[in-house]
């Protein structure tokens, strides 16, 4: 459970003419789903990325497939999520019911509104290492025996210390 935050792009200081039309390609690429900008934005060129199915779904084709993993303008700004997939009947459905069963259980992230300064510095690496090897666990490549050294090594590499950045944080904003 999270605030809903990804990320964040900022516009570097400029004349405001020059604001407004950096504005103007942003809001584009923001268009509502089932626009034809948006088509293009999450699907790409018709009949090379995709081709509408009898329904007038989008299906991706090879092609589409591979470019939309290049697509790195989607995270510079995208319209609201929407859960549909074309290829997958009643995908719609599987997810809503399935948020309806996680959210009620889901736990908040007690730090979401606070900030700590290692963690945006050597956070982001200890916690990709200690993610990169729980998913060697998962998929088992690694026995389950390594995740105590992991975790062990997450701390002392940040996690401690980013413990510590929160806990003053949270102190001080009381």
């Amino acid at each position: 459970m999270s605030g809903g935050f990804l990320a964040m792009n900022v516009l570097k200081q400029a004349p405001p003419e020059r604001i407004k039309e950096v504005l103007r390609v942003v809001d584009w690429m923001a268009a509502p789903f089932g626009t034809q900008e948006d088509l293009l934005m999450s699907y790409g060129v018709p009949e090379t990325d995709y081709q509408l199915d009898d329904a007038g779904n989008p299906i991706p084709t090879a092609q589409g497939n591979l470019d939309a993993v290049s697509g790195l303008w989607k995270y510079i700004t995208q319209r609201p999520q929407v859960a549909y997939l074309a290829d997958i009947p009643n995908y719609a459905r599987a997810v809503w019911d399935a948020e309806h069963t996680l959210i009620p259980i889901g736990v908040e992230d007690p730090v979401i509104s606070y900030y700590s300064p290692t963690a945006f510095g050597k956070g982001v690496t200890a916690t990709q290492a200690v993610t990169d090897g729980i998913n060697q666990i998962i998929v088992g490549h690694d026995p389950i025996a390594n995740y105590d050294q992991l975790i062990k090594d997450w701390r002392s590499a940040a996690g401690d210390q980013m413990r510590k950045e929160y806990l003053d944080a949270i102190a001080a904003a009381k």
